[in-house]
């Protein structure tokens, strides 16, 4: 049985069935671990902790591979405290295979029942002599043994003073020698500190050696040092932190180039790693979604969800000609890949659906079939205690997108009308307000409500961040004429003071873009014979930054690029995003008449034809009457 184990193990087999057949017969003749060596239970203690990784890497569901297993070595522990190997110096190495191979089966999934046995158990092996036998320890045998002792001790979540004396000796050794640390053991270790957050400064000497270590590191071990680093929120802006991702980017771009990275699961990882550290860099993110979109059939939905999300995460660092070029291929093969495992009943839960619908709407990629899906499961699955965060994801997403899902703008309504003076967040409700404005349909008696229990959590310490403050000033803008605000401030004290403060860091958040595009377009209106005033600040509130603006006539000319629109717009119908909308929206409440030009239009039309185009909309927009309900 021993040599069975040994033999799956060594040449990376599992198989379910023959794994069930084994483990049957082992636990039918438990009296065998009385029979076996200390090496033997050694090596079956090893053989079912790699073999339940295994598993785990290559997709099985069971987790261990087979029910009896938790059992098996639970007695192959127990037998090893009765021959008293927990109180042999020697057998040190021994001792941190155990405590790894026991991290590797148990610290897959809750084990309640074992958590006190396990517990008792490890406290014996990691007590008395370890440190003493680790210190004794070559440099090579020192690091394989802190590796596999953290690693499962991190999966199992324990920790005692033994434990905590490790990272002194590993920064000890660390600091004594320019040794290249193995990079299993460097990822190892790194993973463990990441859970375990036992020594800021064991965790800074190990990322020290990062860049020193040797060229060896495997797909596996570069995704986990990326999500060890991500999970420890590293700071990639240091020089340190510099030449630590120059690295790591280096050698991913080689394993990519070179078709080493062929695992999904370390895909994703990587993209998730780099996302949660908001770190950019072009030609890495390119190369990690090539690799996604080539593995995608092999993704989970989950997988997809979380990678999409993370992904979103370096939005900001990219411009149109990125999107278009990487993101956009992605999202349409992503697209497709969803639908497909829907109908064929792949389940999400409700918060990857909102995490889905998040990065469509980050991304602006429309699929309109897919999104109104997305939020009609998402409906369908919500109980009675809804999370507020993900409702603000749901409503504030379709809005982005102008994507309008009646039944979920009025279960929105509903929620806020009875929670409008209980938000966990401000961020929430700033998103709800400024997406049912988007709709207009936001009830204008819970106006004030909502920004008095804003007040309210910022005297308490809550942050209003910048874009809290945009949202309510355009929202406010877009309602003044209609609300009481003399009963307003005999109500709720101190809310047309917060409104006007809203207004001043909305308008200091405001910046000239001066795009090549809208010069263009400026530079025709004047051909035109207009006198025109480019970036003007419009409106009494001050809060809408107009691209042209023809003096005289009060006719706003915005000259709307690839960012105003979803990135798989059609060139015969561009769809405008939320806040594209929600600009013209606030410009005809001011009284201006707008006249918006589609890039894709400008760029379709040689020069006479865009003089004629701006000629003849300016002349329709001069004599249309509008209603103006702000000065």
């Amino acid at each position: 049985m021993v040599s069975a184990m040994r033999s799956c193990t060594e040449n990376r087999i599992i198989s379910s069935k023959a794994l069930e057949t084994l483990g049957a017969e082992m636990a039918r003749r438990k009296g065998f671990v009385t029979d076996i060596s200390i090496p033997e239970i050694r090596a079956l203690i090893h053989s079912f902790g790699m073999l339940t990784e295994l598993g785990k890497i290559q997709g099985q569901s069971p987790s261990p591979p087979f029910p009896q297993c938790r059992n098996l070595v639970i007695l192959l522990l127990a037998e090893c405290i009765r021959r008293g190997v927990h109180r042999n110096p020697c057998e040190v190495m021994f001792r941190a295979e155990a405590v790894y191979g026991a991290g590797l089966v148990f610290g897959s999934e809750n084990n309640h029942r074992f958590v006190g046995l396990l517990q008792e158990i490890l406290a014996k092996f990691l007590g008395r002599g370890f440190s003493m036998g680790l210190a004794d320890l070559k440099e090579s045998e020192f690091f394989y043994c802190v590796a596999c002792t953290l690693s499962g001790c991190a999966k199992l979540g324990y920790v005692d003073v033994g434990v905590r004396e490790i990272p002194r000796m590993v920064v000890e050794r660390l600091g004594q020698t320019e040794l290249n640390l193995q990079a299993k053991h460097l990822t190892m270790l790194l993973s463990a500190e990441s859970k375990l957050r036992l020594s800021d400064q064991m965790l800074g000497a190990l990322i020290e050696k990062i860049p020193t270590s040797p060229d060896n590191f495997d797909q596996w071990a570069l995704s986990s040092v990326v999500t060890a680093l991500a999970n420890v929120r590293y700071d990639c802006r240091t020089a340190q932190g510099a030449k630590t991702m120059s690295f790591l980017v280096d050698r991913i771009s080689k394993e990519l180039c070179l078709g080493g990275y062929t695992n999904p699961g370390c895909l994703a990882d990587a993209v998730v790693g780099f996302g949660r550290m908001r770190y950019y860099d072009k030609s890495l993110i390119e190369l990690l979604v090539k690799g996604v979109r080539h593995s995608l059939d092999d993704f989970s939905v989950v997988e997809i969800s979380d990678v999409l999300h993370n992904l979103a995460r370096v939005r900001r660092s990219m411009s149109q000609v990125d999107l278009q070029r990487i993101v956009k291929p992605l999202m349409r093969d992503v697209a497709k890949t969803l639908k497909s495992a829907l109908a064929s009943g792949a389940t999400l839960s409700c918060s990857q659906i909102s995490s889905l619908c998040w990065s469509m709407s980050d991304f602006a990629y429309l699929d309109q079939d897919l999104f109104l899906d997305l939020v009609d499961r998402w409906m369908k699955a919500q109980g009675d205690a809804v999370s507020e965060i993900q409702l603000a994801r749901m409503i504030h997403s379709s809005a982005v997108l102008y994507v309008r899902h009646e039944p979920l703008v009025q279960y929105t309504l509903t929620w806020i009308r009875s929670n409008v003076g209980d938000l966990k967040s401000i961020q929430t409700g700033t998103s709800m307000l400024w997406a049912l404005f988007v709709f207009d349909a936001w009830p204008l008696e819970l106006f004030f409500p909502l920004i008095d229990g804003i007040i309210h959590q910022q005297r308490h310490g809550a942050m209003v961040k910048t874009g809290d403050f945009h949202r309510i000033a355009r929202c406010y803008s877009l309602s003044a004429h209609r609300l009481d605000t003399i009963q307003a401030q005999e109500t709720y004290p101190g809310a047309i003071d917060f409104l006007s403060h809203a207004n001043a860091e909305c308008q200091k958040s405001l910046y000239c873009t001066n795009s090549r595009f809208q010069e263009e377009v400026a530079c025709v209106v004047e051909e035109l014979g207009f006198e025109v005033v480019r970036d003007s600040v419009v409106g009494s509130a001050g809060c809408v930054l107009a691209d042209v603006l023809v003096k005289g006539y009060d006719v706003v000319v915005e000259a709307d690029g690839p960012s105003h629109y979803a990135i798989n717009s059609k060139p015969q119908k561009p769809h405008p995003v939320g806040a594209t909308q929600l600009r013209n929206s606030l410009l005809r409440t001011a009284g201006y008449k707008v006249v918006v030009v589609p890039v894709i239009t400008w760029r379709s039309l040689n020069s006479e034809g865009r003089r004629m185009w701006l000629k003849n909309s300016i002349e329709a927009a001069i004599h249309a009457v509008p209603v103006k309900l702000i000065s």
